[in-house]
């Protein structure tokens, strides 16, 4: 500890650059892990607020939600501890007559019972009790500007939605979710044109799902579904492989600094080794500079995370993961120090006389 400190102290500059580097690395893995978090809750954090549920579409839907079409008969002979039954209807909405291109925003009307297990956390307002009421999430309401009590206008439809409620944050698909009861959904869906009977497009099921017409609709465990999200299976992916090989060059290139400022310094350390420094020594000092240096750069790319979620405009999603980035921070440095172990390696084999002359 002491040679490893003092040899910092030492060269400053040389050890801050490398720091800055780490810095720079470690800054670059945690905020593509934030825009991937931010961009997943964007895609799933409606389906996450249901908790573990099993979801029923139709079979023929390809596990996919707005493909599905449940009757309303079928629907009502599945059996299970609690049921609930959803409709979901892609829309536009705006506040204000004549709107600009800019003021619309693409959304996603959830209909629900208001008593079922599926409805949001409402944390200001109430939940919608007649029809054209409607619960907007947080994040729609902080971003757009939206109050209790504002009248939003639908493509396609006459009928105006009046905010009742601002539950917690529900984005499905990258869009944000209205909520509005079964009648409400229906009322929208009239004005498109003639419909047949009632139809949902799942049913949700939490706890024990005793039996359902096996023939007509395909079971799915939440996660199975939340995978067959439109884009997000490769979205995952991409960033995941982003994220994977970050680390890996990230340790490669410590472990490259760490070997040429070992080779710089054979001499001191064959030196060293005619005065009886034992190698162990040595090669903890290495070790424990890693450590430091890599522990200094992560820690300071942390904060800068931080500050950059705080300064971030609110449309940006952006989400820190702590649990991901100290898992990914533990990585950095174990294989960094691993990486180091070639440099140990080199110090155990120098020839004191040859380094000398």
């Amino acid at each position: 500890m002491f040679l490893a400190i003092n040899e910092i102290k030492h060269a400053k500059l040389r050890y801050g650059m490398i720091t800055s580097l780490l810095f720079l690395i470690s800054y670059l893995v945690f905020f593509l892990a934030g825009l991937a978090n931010g961009l997943a809750q964007l895609n799933r954090s409606a389906i996450d607020n249901w908790g573990d549920v099993t979801v029923l579409l139709a079979n023929d839907a390809t596990q996919t939600l707005n493909l599905s079409s449940i009757e309303k008969q079928v629907a009502q002979e599945v059996q299970g501890d609690q049921t609930a039954y959803l409709s979901i209807l892609p829309t536009v909405i705006w506040e204000g007559e004549n709107p600009e291109e800019e003021d619309k925003i693409k959304s996603t009307l959830f209909a629900v019972d208001s008593d079922s297990f599926i409805v949001p956390k409402v944390i200001d307002g109430r939940l919608m009790k007649e029809v054209q009421e409607v619960v907007i999430s947080k994040r729609l309401a902080d971003e757009e500007g939206l109050e209790i009590g504002d009248v939003l206008y639908l493509s396609k439809s006459s009928s105006t939605l009046k905010i009742v409620g601002i539950a917690e944050e529900a984005s499905y698909n990258v869009s944000p979710v209205i909520y509005a009861s079964h009648e409400t959904y229906n009322l929208l869906l009239s004005e498109r044109g003639p419909q047949a009977e009632t139809t949902f497009n799942a049913v949700l099921v939490k706890g024990e799902l005793s039996s359902y017409p096996k023939d007509t609709l395909e079971k799915l465990t939440i996660s199975e579904f939340i995978n067959k999200i439109p884009g997000y299976g490769a979205q995952v992916l991409t960033f995941g492989f982003m994220i994977g090989f970050l680390v890996l060059i990230s340790t490669i290139v410590i472990g490259i600094f760490m070997y040429v400022f070992t080779m710089q310094k054979t001499q001191i350390f064959g030196v060293m080794k005619t005065q009886g420094v034992p190698i162990s020594y040595i090669g903890r000092s290495i070790l424990v500079q890693t450590f430091l240096l890599v522990g200094l750069g992560v820690v300071l790319s942390m904060g800068a995370t931080w500050l950059s979620a705080l300064a971030l405009p609110i449309k940006v999603p952006f989400q820190i993961d702590w649990l991901f980035n100290g898992l990914v921070s533990i990585a950095l440095i174990v294989f960094s120090m691993l990486g180091s172990l070639f440099s140990v390696r080199i110090v155990a084999g120098i020839d004191p006389l040859k380094t000398i002359n």
